[in-house]
Order: structure tokens, then C-alpha cells, then sequence
């Protein structure tokens, strides 16, 4: 864990972690550092896929956040709307390596990609309010609902 102790991928016992198909929404009223789905450090094999992340508080830093160290991830086909005025990924500098992002969904266009080997593949800007088909049903598919989840009931409010 933490900020580029790890030079390789077996050098670390954090990893093959899955976050699919939350909803992160309204976080970062007050804190300037942090993100909706945030990371730290290697993270061997792990992916973050089809999460919906919209309307962050603060401007700074970024919906999709793998933070200094972080590396050996892939950010998959997750959609980010209602940044405003926030990047919708945030690798901010060159000890974030290895972690690919592809097939993401944003109604913006502003991200940061300092990160080193951390390809950006097929992913998709769109206008505010139109939404690409496949984004719609992962917002649709991400978060607790009594019509699609057995744990529902768990969840309060």
C-alpha cells in the first residue's frame, strides 16, 4: 500500500479487489483531496467497472482517483456526469503507472493523465444529456434498488 513503496506487481498483497456497479454521488462537500472511487498504491489485477460517479462537491482532484503509487488496475466502462467543473479522471503524476482506462463514459472532457504506461482506450465524451446507450444501462444497472439487488432491504432511506 501507499504512495510508490511497491516497484512491482508481486511486491504487494493488495490487489484483486472489484468495485462494479456502485452509484458515488454527492461526495466531497468540503474535503479538497479525494475522489468518488478513490485508490492508493499497486493494486494488483484490481478493477473498478460500470460504477456511476456523478455530482462531486469540491472542484479539485477528480471523480476517478488512483492516487500516487497507484498501479496494476483498470478503470472499465464507468460513467461520470455532473463534475462541476472537476476532471472526471485524475492521474496526476508519473508514479501512477500501469493502470489502464477504457470504455469510460463523461459528459466532460477535462481529465488528467500523468500517469506513466496508463493507456487511454475507447473511451467516450458526451454532451450533458446525451447519453450513449450503453452508458444509460450502467446507470441504470449501478447502485442498491429493490428491483435489482437481494440486499435492498439492508439499506435505509
Amino acid at each position: 500500500w501507499g504512495w510508490s513503496r511497491h516497484v512491482c506487481a508481486e511486491c504487494t498483497n493488495a490487489g484483486w479487489n472489484i468495485i462494479r456497479a456502485n452509484r458515488v454521488y454527492d461526495y466531497k462537500q468540503a474535503l479538497e483531496d479525494g475522489g468518488g472511487i478513490y485508490m492508493l498504491g499497486p493494486q494488483n489485477s484490481s478493477l473498478v467497472q460500470q460504477n456511476w460517479v456523478h455530482d462531486q462537491g469540491t472542484r479539485s482532484t477528480g471523480a476517478l482517483y488512483p492516487d500516487e503509487g497507484s498501479a496494476y488496475s483498470t478503470f472499465d466502462s464507468n460513467v461520470v456526469t455532473s463534475m462541476h467543473g472537476s476532471k472526471w479522471l485524475h492521474l496526476w503524476t508519473s508514479s501512477i503507472h500501469d493502470v489502464t482506462i477504457s470504455g469510460n463514459f463523461a459528459d466532460t472532457g477535462y481529465y488528467q493523465n500523468d500517469g506513466t504506461n496508463c493507456p487511454m482506450v475507447n473511451n467516450t465524451v458526451f454532451e450533458p444529456g446525451s447519453l450513449p446507450a450503453e452508458a444509460r444501462r450502467i446507470m441504470d444497472e449501478a447502485g442498491v434498488s429493490p428491483l435489482r439487488n437481494k440486499w435492498a432491504h439492508l439499506v435505509r432511506g
